[in-house]
């Protein structure tokens, strides 16, 4: 929710940065809802924490300051 909302607020290469992580948490969220029996759990937590790690080296405050509106 809030990189959805954080979205509006940047110029267009910081957008289309964004949309990539959007995306892939997407991708990440229809996984867990479709595997039923959690058989990948691990593998799901692994990729979510690798998108949080990235989400906060690329989207900190000091590297997105020039991208903001």
């Amino acid at each position: 929710k809030n990189l959805e909302e954080l979205n509006p607020l940047l110029r267009q290469a910081g957008q289309q940065k964004l949309a990539v992580y959007l995306g892939q948490l997407s991708e990440l969220k229809k996984s867990i809802e479709d595997d039923s029996y959690n058989y990948n759990g691990l593998i799901y937590r692994n990729r979510a924490e690798r998108l949080r790690r990235d989400i906060l080296r690329d989207f900190s405050y000091k590297k997105i300051k020039k991208d903001l509106l």
